[in-house]
């Protein structure tokens, strides 16, 4: 999905400033990739399933940023 291949470049290209940063600076970074997601008409989306049925429903931007903090982390593979 084009809005995933986007979030992968952007985690890729900030990772290593990241990982250098201080801590006050890490919830910077993160939450400036949700800033950008969010200003480009993205969402961050989980299944959720509504009287058996399934949906898809935004997480919000506090669950947006500390997803991205860990994709910063960890690597990319962290919403599975």
């Amino acid at each position: 999905h084009t809005g995933n291949r986007i979030f992968r470049e952007l985690v890729s290209a900030r990772q290593p400033a990241y990982l250098a940063a201080r801590k006050r600076d890490k919830k910077l970074i993160a939450q400036s990739i949700v800033d950008i997601i969010r200003e480009r008409g993205g969402r961050f989306l989980k299944r959720d399933y509504v009287d058996g049925l399934e949906d898809w429903v935004d997480i919000g931007d506090k669950k947006a940023s500390q997803k991205t903090a860990q994709a910063l982390r960890e690597g990319l593979d962290v919403w599975g």
